[in-house]
């Protein structure tokens, strides 16, 4: 029990250490205003196709993006999916993979990149970087503070809370150049599988601690 809590401590204290981690290794870095727009070469929202034909849900193959999905850093499976036909009936669109995929409505700031091509449903851009910017860094930038702050900003409130593409594209955001870029990702990434590996641990330590009691018991 001893072992166990000192574990869970530490993965507590390397999930908080990871908060400031970004801010510190962005905030030491020579850094250009950009304008949002000038970061991608592609973003738009998706398109739910309608419930009320089958057809657009029935055997579908292209993975369908919901908010309960933006949970993760990494987009490897899908719940939903939807067919050729609710493509072209609706406007979802399909995005490439490795780009970011960013809750705008509803529950604002939720961020994945995908590792496949998926669509996604209306409140949920899909964001295709220029190749001269970390997807990776990306990822880390938009879920920091500085830039929730930034989307807080411009986010137009009303029944469902909305931060429009078009108002995005018009904030101004500080960007370290591509190789610094891709340091901080790295850190950062290699700091995400500690903790990975730390909670790991911990996992392993509460099932040896169900096996012993079992054994107790029996």
């Amino acid at each position: 029990d001893q072992r166990i809590e000192k574990q869970r401590l530490l993965v507590e204290s390397l999930k908080k250490y990871k908060r400031g981690l970004f801010l510190s290794l962005y905030g030491n870095s020579d850094k250009n205003i950009i304008l949002f727009k000038n970061i991608y070469d592609i973003a738009s929202e998706g398109g739910t196709p309608s419930t009320l034909d089958p057809e657009n849900y029935e055997n579908g193959k292209l993975p369908f993006i919901k908010i309960d999905d933006l949970n993760q850093h990494y987009l490897t499976a899908a719940k939903y999916f939807i067919t050729e036909k609710g493509l072209k009936k609706s406007s979802a669109w399909i995005v490439p993979e490795n780009s970011i995929i960013y809750s705008n409505g509803a529950t604002i700031g939720a961020c994945s990149i995908n590792k496949m091509p998926v669509t996604t449903k209306q409140g949920i851009l899909g964001i295709v970087p220029k190749s001269n910017f970390s997807v990776e860094f990306l990822y880390f930038y938009f879920t920091s503070s500085l830039f929730k702050e930034k989307i807080r900003a411009i986010t137009t409130k009303g029944t469902m809370d909305c931060a429009y593409l078009k108002d995005i594209n018009n904030i101004k955001i500080n960007i370290p150049n591509f190789i610094i870029q891709q340091k901080i990702a790295k850190v950062m990434v290699d700091f995400e599988n500690l903790i990975e590996r730390t909670e790991f641990a911990l996992i392993s330590l509460q099932n040896i601690k169900k096996a012993l009691l079992q054994k107790m018991f029996i």
